[in-house]
């Protein structure tokens, strides 16, 4: 246990379980490390993503953010640490472009196979803790589980999280009754259901930010028509060869999100798993924003995946 002054600290300690590929490192990018910062950052992000519409204005957003996280001026409640870590013999190759590794010849486009870095494999397990003061359990507690809810359910850590790498699945070291974090269901409409229920309890009124969030978001789960994925590459790889890759081609681009001007891309494609069964699906996030039509509108998106020959899909919001 942690300390403040003469008061000993709460804990509440987590589970994380990689799923794809985790790409994080400093300074050096040819080595992998688990980092406090990295992860407190994707923290904040899906802090704001769910609780920027409970807010009247980016001002008042900033303030709760604040309050919980931490900024120059305030000391974050919420102390993370790294209670249990990786080691180099849990690394693994990952390749950068939605797994492919094909080489430059013929029609490729790309030497694939030399866009890659070190990553923590599938399978690998760390664990957290937070650390805060008793008398701030209601403040913090509640606001902590609902961003690890979304970083579990819909999301991941490190580089490339945008596309498919670095999904975790959390779990509670210590059971409060129900599994909080787990994705159950035999069927795709199951699996849909609670996780719809879930985030309809997250929901806010205030939808004008800018900034990708719950309000202007629409989130689709995905998986073959026939049968679940069961390997998280065997995922990865149909979502860039049947989803990504041709939905691109059509609407006759190369990227979605740009480097000239830098815009991060409206586009979320993750991979997750059933909780207890080796049942892979896939979660599209897709940003409402006519700044982004650039790229595509809402309704070819939403037209591309339902008239997929191959995907089973399922709209959440």
């Amino acid at each position: 246990m942690l300390s403040e002054g003469d008061e000993i600290m709460k804990e509440y300690r987590v589970k994380c379980r990689i799923l794809t590929p985790l790409i994080m490192s400093g300074a050096d990018s040819y080595k992998v490390e688990l980092r406090e910062p990295s992860i407190k950052g994707m923290l904040r992000w899906w802090y704001r993503f769910w609780k920027g519409p409970h807010t009247s204005s980016l001002d008042e957003l900033k303030k709760k953010e604040s309050n919980i996280w931490g900024s120059q001026d305030n000391a974050s409640r919420l102390r993370l640490k790294i209670t249990s870590r990786l080691s180099e013999s849990d690394t693994e190759t990952a390749f950068l472009c939605m797994n492919v590794r094909r080489k430059k010849e013929g029609d490729v486009p790309k030497a694939y196979n030399h866009i890659k870095r070190k990553s923590f494999s599938p399978s690998k397990i760390f664990d957290l803790s937070f650390f805060y003061l008793p008398q701030q359990e209601n403040i913090v507690i509640d606001d902590l589980k609902k961003t690890l809810w979304l970083i579990s359910s819909l999301g991941g850590l490190g580089a490339r999280w945008r596309r498919g790498f670095g999904s975790i699945s959390i779990d509670e070291l210590e059971k409060h009754g129900e599994n909080y974090y787990g994705l159950e269901g035999d069927n795709l409409k199951q699996i849909a259901e609670k996780m719809s229920s879930r985030l309809q309890g997250y929901k806010g009124d205030n939808n004008s930010l800018k900034f990708m969030h719950l309000g202007n978001t629409h989130i689709y789960l995905m998986k073959p028509k026939k049968d679940f994925w069961h390997s998280w590459n065997g995922a990865m790889n149909e979502l860039w060869d049947k989803f990504y890759r041709p939905f691109k081609k059509e609407k006759g681009i190369s990227a979605i999100g740009g480097a000239k001007p830098r815009r991060a891309s409206p586009m979320i494609i993750q991979i997750k798993k059933t909780t207890h069964s080796n049942n892979y699906f896939g979660i599209v996030l897709s940003q409402d924003d006519p700044e982004y039509d650039v790229y595509y509108k809402k309704t070819e998106l939403e037209r591309f995946i339902n008239t997929s020959l191959f995907f089973e899909s399922i709209k959440l919001i």
